[in-house]
């Protein structure tokens, strides 16, 4: 079937029931092709949300790291004057 709106679509295959009439083989696609809409669009949004997630992580993470190496090699603390006498 080609979309008759588009000219450059490609035809594609649709399966159909023939125990059911025209208008109810295409309610049946079309349902089917929204599902699958809010599906991606849902796995979208839970990808985009596990990325952030993932990146808090990743900068929580490198801030610890910084912390320790600091902490390791003295860098983080302020050293006292010498007090003579």
């Amino acid at each position: 079937m080609k979309d008759p709106s588009d000219e450059q679509a490609e035809p594609k295959e649709v399966g159909i029931d023939i125990r059911m009439k025209a208008f109810m083989n295409a309610k049946e696609y079309y349902q089917e092709k929204k599902k699958l809409e809010v599906k991606e669009k849902k796995t979208m949004e839970a990808s985009n949300q596990a990325l952030k997630i993932a990146e808090r992580a990743a900068i929580a993470e490198m801030n610890q790291v910084s912390i320790r190496i600091k902490n390791l090699y003295g860098l983080g603390k302020a050293k006292e004057p010498y007090a003579c006498g």
